[in-house]
């Protein structure tokens, strides 16, 4: 059986995504793929590594959020961390967070659409859907 962790987390993740692309239009709401393949058990330790180093010299930055949105409708660019069930944030993702919003960016952890809409909608933000 695939894992239900996964596919309750793809399933939020593309509810949140559908939910943005209505609520704020013509934004961007990106999907930072950034561990791809880094945890292939195929691999040696030696051979993650050094996947791992040549992906961080790219532009991979651990911890990094699921997704980016970037809008007209929006004072900051907000970064969104997707959490399903019992799972929590790494010490990267922690160390990430912070970082994002020292530099003026919005950061959240959401389980669903509604957590997104409740976040923005504390902020004021002006959303064309609910």
């Amino acid at each position: 059986m695939p894992n239900a962790g996964l596919i309750r987390h793809h399933q939020a993740q593309t509810q949140i995504v559908n939910y943005l692309r209505v609520a704020l239009p013509g934004s961007l709401v990106i999907s930072l793929q950034n561990q791809d393949d880094l945890h292939a058990t195929k691999k040696t330790a030696g051979q993650r590594a050094a996947a791992r180093a040549r992906a961080v010299r790219e532009g991979m930055v651990p911890g990094a959020s699921d997704l980016l949105v970037i809008s007209r409708h929006l004072p900051a660019p907000v970064f969104i961390e997707v959490k399903t069930g019992k799972a929590r944030l790494s010490e990267n993702q922690k160390r990430f967070a912070v970082h994002a919003e020292d530099e003026g960016c919005w950061f959240l952890v959401a389980a669903s659409f509604e957590d997104v809409r409740d976040f923005l909608q504390q902020r004021q933000v002006r959303l064309h859907a609910y």
